[in-house]
């Protein structure tokens, strides 16, 4: 880690809650941070439950760094954290967003986890590269395409000024082909582990959602074990956890709220 900077949105969260028994970790996405669910987590304290969110290796950092970490590095963190939180509360539930969605189906199959919150799960993508990223990669590294800052996006975390230029220029403005591939890699393995998925699962979607198809949440409910609830939100992003569509994101976390206190 020597000269790498993690930006501040970036930085993992934690909220300890006195006298806590429920904990959630949550689990970003792809090329992601900590901070998209910073408002799902702190909503959640309010609530007295204690939250974490570790920071993926590789993310909210730099390309080189991204570059060198890998799916399995992605999962051992979540895992570790998973762990880490198991030692000291009664229940630990699970929520992600898009590839933490992933992580967190592959946590389901390892361990018993009796509720989970999947929004925007990347089970699925809808890019027409997606199946082809492990022969691509042998080609082209990354692929440059446009990407400009969202003046319509509320953002709820700790972040300097600059950090959604920074992070939009190193992740976002790039089809990185071999970690897209580290990605295709965890897809797969979840997609096979639905088979060993029980307990509770809310999966959220949305109709505007322009790299997960909303058929992940009946695929989830098809092939798994767990007693799932699909909420489909028509006018909600990819972003669900920060959705810049008001009505979307306050009835996504009010649905969060609601399953993971029941």
């Amino acid at each position: 880690m020597d000269g790498i900077k993690i930006r501040r949105c970036a930085l993992p969260i934690t909220h300890d809650v006195p006298d806590a028994t429920h904990a959630v970790l949550g689990l970003h996405g792809f090329g992601g941070y900590p901070g998209e669910l910073a408002l799902s987590v702190r909503l959640l304290a309010e609530k007295g439950i204690s939250a974490y969110v570790p920071r993926l290796p590789g993310h909210g950092t730099d390309q080189e760094d991204f570059d060198q970490s890998t799916g399995e590095q992605w999962y051992a963190t979540a895992k570790e954290a998973y762990l880490e939180l198991k030692e000291h509360y009664e229940t630990v539930s699970v929520i992600g967003h898009s590839m933490g969605g992933v992580l967190a189906l592959l946590l389901a199959e390892e361990f018993t986890i009796e509720r989970m919150v999947l929004m925007a799960p990347a089970l699925r993508l809808r890019s027409k590269i997606f199946p082809f990223v492990g022969i691509i990669r042998l080609f082209k590294h990354r692929i440059r395409i446009h990407w400009e800052a969202d003046s319509t996006v509320t953002f709820f975390d700790e972040r300097d000024p600059g950090d959604d230029e920074f992070l939009g220029n190193e992740y976002w403005g790039y089809l990185n082909v071999k970690q897209i591939n580290q990605l295709r890699k965890l897809c797969n393995r979840a997609r096979r582990a639905l088979d060993n998925v029980t307990g509770d699962l809310l999966v959220l979607t949305g109709g505007k959602d322009p790299s997960v198809p909303p058929s992940v949440g009946e695929l989830i409910r098809r092939k798994s074990s767990a007693r799932t609830v699909l909420i489909h939100l028509e006018d909600a992003s990819h972003l669900i956890p920060y959705d810049p569509h008001t009505y979307s994101r306050e009835y996504a976390m009010s649905s969060m709220l609601e399953f993971l206190t029941d």
